[in-house]
């Protein structure tokens, strides 16, 4: 029986190192072993490493099993074995013994697009060598790191590298200091994006810079007292994810001319002891999108969601995080009927409305129902569905939901299957309950 043709080594060098560079780092480092001439390929490509904890459950709060840890030995491997340039450098591992060596082995090469270094949760912040930020980092477009130091501890007066290259930052539960934080961001010359999570001690959010567009603050460890944007003249949008506004004492939107950037707030669980002042809380005019969770319980519920949403004048996109889990039969109450006497969303401002997770139950109907027919300037109110609708049941809710009308002539309904598995949204869910505003 004759050999089968060996059609890939026909292959010019450029063909079989675009093949090669597809492939999951572990697959293709064991190309080495297959002839003299694949030995040096896959170390000669640029290394595309992408072993990172998905984002979402990393900010829901996963633990330590949900993440995938790439031990110190094992990245010391990879980045002994290939020695051509890193374009993409996104790890997910835990600090400890060996960190120091492949950081500083890290440091020594150069970094052409992304580093993503996300250490284990509540674990020791392990200090980052200023080199992978200057010299090693010198090209670096997109930085994201978690669980980590910058700068000497206890010293506000660290020096900062200055970040050429660098448009998109995130930095979350990191251990730097107010001053240089401020002064990483105004020595970022094309900076466009920015998010800042779990900062501790950073009290003072006046950034200078005149290329920033988008940031979200989330999660504070302490209370802000003053938030301005008069030297970010560029900012477009802003999102707070669990920041307790109200309490700001001083707080600047406008960034000259008469012009507000679009401003977002993230609520945890309407029944969540975070938002049990809000019937004191004085009226936000300045929001134009908001987040918050509602599990459709009972009639207070509801009631105490619209004294919510009557705060905020001027909102345009509302997302209703829907976790009932209950059987879609039940009702689930029976003490809510459609408010009549609220002037809910009477704006003409609110122009769209997702509803997350939607299990077409009696009060989430209803709800939908009592928005629809109130917001004047509503143009779609897309509904996402965690259980399975035919058809036919698609056109019942919506009959259902516009039966007393519709208040804008040009507002529809949109129905896609929601993609979250039932793990994810109870996930979620819990930790909307448990988290604080600060």
């Amino acid at each position: 029986m004759e050999e089968q043709e060996d059609r890939i080594s026909l292959l010019p060098d450029c063909l079989v190192g675009t093949i090669v560079s597809i492939l999951q780092p572990k697959a293709a480092a064991r190309t080495m072993v297959l002839s003299h001439r694949w030995r040096h390929i896959w170390p000669s490509l640029p290394l595309d490493l992408n072993l990172e904890t998905d984002s979402d459950a990393r900010f829901l709060g996963a633990t330590d099993s949900d993440a995938r840890f790439l031990g110190a030995k094992s990245i010391l491997s990879i980045l002994s074995s290939h020695c051509g340039p890193i374009r993409r450098f996104c790890v997910t591992t835990l600090a400890g013994v060996g960190t120091c060596t492949w950081l500083q082995t890290l440091a020594e090469r150069r970094i052409d697009d992304t580093l993503v270094l996300r250490f284990a949760s509540g674990m020791q912040h392990h200090p980052l060598p200023r080199s992978l930020l200057s010299s090693a980092g010198v090209a670096i477009r997109h930085l994201d790191l978690h669980c980590c130091r910058l700068g000497l501890p206890n010293n506000p007066y660290s020096p900062v590298q200055t970040l050429q290259h660098v448009e998109y930052l995130s930095l979350s539960d990191v251990i730097i200091s107010e001053m240089a934080l401020h002064r990483m961001i105004e020595v970022c010359p094309v900076l466009s994006e920015l998010h800042l999570s779990m900062i501790d001690g950073l009290h003072r959010i006046c950034f200078h810079s005149c290329t920033l567009t988008t940031m979200s603050i989330s999660r504070p460890y302490v209370p802000l007292s003053e938030f301005s944007v008069s030297g970010t003249p560029a900012i477009k949008s802003i999102i707070f994810s669990y920041v307790n506004l109200w309490r700001i004492p001083t707080f600047i939107i406008n960034v000259g001319n008469g012009r507000y950037p679009k401003l977002g707030l993230k609520l945890p669980n309407i029944d969540s002891p975070s938002l049990d002042t809000f019937s004191s809380k004085v009226s936000l005019p300045y929001i134009t999108s908001l987040v918050i969770g509602m599990k459709f319980m009972n009639g207070e519920e509801l009631r105490k969601t619209i004294h919510i949403l009557n705060l905020f004048k001027y909102l345009q996109h509302l997302e209703i995080l829907c976790f009932y889990f209950g059987l879609n039969s039940e009702v689930g109450y029976v003490d809510w009927e459609m408010v009549s006497e609220t002037a809910i969303c009477q704006n003409k401002h609110l122009t769209h409305v997702q509803l997350r997770g939607y299990s077409a139950t009696v009060g989430e109907l209803d709800f939908a129902r009592c928005l629809i027919v109130r917001a004047q300037s509503l143009r779609s109110m897309d509904i996402s569905h965690s259980v399975d609708l035919t058809p036919e049941d698609i056109s019942r809710q919506t009959e259902s939901i516009c039966r007393l009308g519709k208040a804008s002539p040009l507002a529809q309904l949109f129905f896609t299957r929601s993609a979250d598995s039932g793990y994810k949204r109870r996930k979620e869910a819990r930790f909307l309950d448990r988290v604080t505003m600060l």
